[in-house]
């Protein structure tokens, strides 16, 4: 099974298609299919930082109303 097929470290392609709609709707920023290593590189790296082991805590944090979640690198 690939990478791309299977878990991304933690990271599910249906979460990080979540992850990348929820960015889209709330900036406006649009990681198209040429940006997508880009994008789970860093979406996986930003996990690591905050000690989330999986992408639904990033989500769950997302989701939260009262998280920061403009500013990601400080909030989720």
């Amino acid at each position: 099974m690939s990478e791309r097929q299977g878990q991304l470290h933690g990271l599910s392609e249906h979460e990080l298609s979540e992850i990348r709609m929820m960015i889209e709707e709330r900036t406006g920023i649009c990681f198209d299919e040429s940006r997508e290593r880009f994008f789970s590189t860093r979406v996986r790296e930003h996990l690591r930082a905050k000690g989330m082991e999986r992408g639904t805590e990033l989500l769950r944090a997302m989701r939260n109303p009262t998280s920061n979640t403009r500013g990601c690198s400080s909030g989720c």
